[in-house]
């Protein structure tokens, strides 16, 4: 259960951005996240005033580790509607805030230096009015290619894409379940077309990605806003 944070909380005295508390891993899916979360609760019990903050940028889940749907996220403030502090979020389940990411969002993938310059400047201006700031960061060197984008870039070469982000444990996950009826050809092919992508990611062709699909009778959808803000429609059968 969440709320949206109206009130503005006091001040702290806490020198500018020496209050963040910055959780790092250079490989994924070794619990970064659900250590960032048992920190943050074990920090609320304590009788601190806890902010965390999901700055994996564009594989962010803690909000749903946390069971929670933000109204607003980091996607919302970079596109300009809102403010850093508007999007700081209640957690009623565990007393703390959350400024939750947007999973598999291109745009937060993407911020160039002088974006992540500004997030910066104001997440230590909002961390003021906190004890501490958890920070919890992406793992690994970042491509700037996420798992939707690889996802989407297999339906440019002819293959459904498999699950994504499960499960939650695994950093960045494509879960591949092939069937009996698959032949050894087919499964080839996808291993040839996932390496072929894995290679295209490390050498730096991200646009490729962030395009992807581009063959498909439909473009890229926002599923983050199609699932939080959906419109349906229903009619009677004549």
């Amino acid at each position: 259960m969440s709320s949206q944070v109206k009130a503005k909380p006091q001040a702290s005295v806490h020198a500018l951005g020496r209050n963040i508390v910055t959780v790092a891993s250079g490989k994924g899916g070794v619990g970064k996240t659900w250590f960032a979360i048992s920190l943050a609760q074990a920090l609320t019990k304590a009788g601190k005033r806890v902010l965390l903050f999901d700055g994996d940028l564009g594989l962010a889940n803690i909000d749903v580790q946390l069971g929670v749907m933000p109204d607003q996220d980091l996607a919302t403030v970079v596109s300009g509607k809102i403010t850093l502090f508007e999007a700081v979020t209640k957690v009623e389940s565990t007393g703390f805030d959350l400024i939750g990411g947007r999973s598999g969002s291109g745009a937060l993938a993407r911020l160039n230096q002088t974006a992540l310059e500004d997030l910066q400047r104001n997440l230590i201006g909002v961390g003021q009015h906190y004890d501490l700031v958890v920070l919890d960061l992406g793992a690994g060197v970042d491509t700037g290619v996420t798992t939707l984008d690889v996802a989407k870039a297999m339906i440019d070469e002819g293959l459904h894409p498999m699950t994504m982000y499960f499960p939650l444990v695994v950093h960045g996950a494509l879960l591949v379940e092939p069937t009996e009826s698959e032949t050894r050809e087919s499964l080839d092919q996808l291993i040839a077309v996932l390496r072929g992508l894995a290679e295209q990611a490390k050498s730096g062709d991200a646009a490729r990605f962030h395009e992807a699909p581009q063959y498909a009778p439909r473009r890229r959808f926002d599923e983050t806003t199609a699932a939080r803000h959906p419109v349906l429609r229903w009619q009677s059968g004549s």
